[in-house]
């Protein structure tokens, strides 16, 4: 065995060791300490908060400008008077 193998080999398992270890926190979410007479490392889950999206009309509101005068309207007369 080759010494660039037995490296690889090594590197294999430390990355599947680290892979399960990320797997139960985000599974469990509950940390975990990672120790060498230490704590060198401390893996936690994240917080997830939501916020609840605001309604299409609520994310316009106070954005548009009235450039039309007080005598214009966007309605003919005839409208106005069918509604009478």
């Amino acid at each position: 065995m080759c010494v660039s193998d037995l490296t690889m080999g090594i590197l294999a398992r430390l990355r599947a060791s680290c892979s399960r270890l990320i797997r139960s926190v985000v599974n469990a979410e509950e940390a975990i300490d990672i120790e060498c007479s230490n704590v060198i490392a401390c893996l936690a889950p994240r917080l997830v908060v939501t916020v609840p999206t605001p309604r299409a009309w609520e994310r316009l509101r106070g954005s548009g400008e009235l450039l039309a005068g007080p005598e214009e309207s966007v309605l003919q007369q005839e409208a106005f008077e069918a509604s009478r």
